[in-house]
């Protein structure tokens, strides 16, 4: 794997071919990555060069565009999005409070409105009233969709109000399992979410990106998994390694569907249930799927890889964002998982 930086964006190779990628970022600030169909660097460049003047040429915004309303634009999203079910309850809040308004209509007022209903609605499952960590959740929806309508160029960036994610007031969860748990619900899970599980534990990657992965982003000869921008939930692309300890379970299943995580070559959209039953099975309390993703990066951090190198596995905020990418290639990749490989044995032993 290489990757060239120049002033228009950058340039990657990307599968058996070694064909250049770009990813730059356009005038209306949508980042783009596209196949340049090259594998000549010097081509690729003009290519680049030409894509980004392209996009610099184009209008910010038409102003011919009809008006539409936010139950349009959430509907849009999620039908582009392939919005979880689980995710629904989000959008349906947010379409009850805004579907008749036009989204460059919400305004500071309107959000500050929209907090206040949030204080006072209660959960139809508990009859408590919403945690912080929902009400933010909601509120990074409401963010993320009036994004998307920038993005569709429906309006301007600017148009749309700044939305702040208050400071959740909640206590933070950590819950680490022990090998010994991740060993008794493995043993108690059906196929399908012991390759979920085993992708999670090694990778730290989310569930969504995990449920969505296919095949053709797994390059079992290079060692990585590619989760391009539209894949992640920071809307970068990231590189995670392979580990000898998950490698043998992925050929094993490869081929069975064009999908990694499949129920009889069908696509899994959600594994909860799955979760619950193999938990209670294996008589495990207190842990969701989401903690996986700490014990791998507690794994990570233990066996010494550097935490750069880990901000760009697990796809954590960074402020420089060369950092993000730049220290995944190379021999920081070979290092990562050799000393990932004698950690994993160093637990299994001691585990016995």
């Amino acid at each position: 794997m290489s990757r060239v930086q120049t002033k228009y964006g950058s340039l990657y190779q990307r599968g058996k071919g070694k064909v250049w990628y770009i990813y730059f970022k356009s005038a209306k600030g949508v980042f783009k990555q596209e196949s340049t169909s090259q594998t000549d660097l010097a081509k690729a460049k003009k290519v680049l060069e030409k894509r980004f003047r392209e996009e610099a040429a184009q209008p910010v915004f038409n102003i011919k565009e009809k008006r539409h309303t936010f139950e349009d634009l959430a509907v849009k999203y999620c039908q582009d999005k392939n919005t979880s079910k689980n995710d629904m309850p989000y959008i349906e809040k947010l379409v009850a409070h805004f579907g008749t308004c036009n989204p460059v209509e919400i305004r500071v007022p309107q959000i500050r409105a929209f907090k206040a209903k949030l204080n006072n609605i209660k959960s139809p499952r508990t009859k408590r009233h919403l945690s912080q960590c929902t009400k933010n959740n909601t509120l990074r929806w409401l963010k993320a969709v009036l994004r998307y309508g920038a993005e569709l160029d429906w309006y301007p960036l600017g148009k749309v109000a700044m939305i702040k994610i208050p400071v959740k007031d909640e206590v933070v969860r950590f819950r680490f399992p022990t090998w010994e748990e991740l060993q008794n619900i493995i043993n108690m899970s059906s196929p399908h979410l012991k390759l979920a599980i085993r992708i999670a534990v090694f990778t730290g990657m989310r569930r969504g990106e995990i449920l969505n992965l296919k095949w053709d982003q797994i390059d079992l000869d290079e060692g990585y998994i590619y989760l391009s921008p539209q894949e992640t939930k920071e809307q970068y692309p990231r590189w995670v390694p392979i580990l000898p300890q998950l490698e043998p379970f992925l050929i094993a299943e490869m081929s069975k569907s064009e999908y990694v995580i499949n129920y009889h070559g069908k696509p899994v959209k959600e594994i909860r249930k799955a979760w619950t039953n193999a938990k209670t099975d294996a008589e495990i309390e207190d842990l969701r799927f989401h903690d996986l993703r700490h014990w791998a990066r507690r794994f990570f951090r233990q066996a010494g890889v550097k935490p750069e190198l880990l901000k760009a596995i697990l796809g954590h905020h960074c402020s420089k964002t060369s950092e993000r990418y730049d220290s995944v290639f190379g021999e920081d990749f070979v290092e990562l998982k050799q000393l990932c490989n004698e950690h994993a044995k160093h637990i299994m032993q001691k585990s016995k």
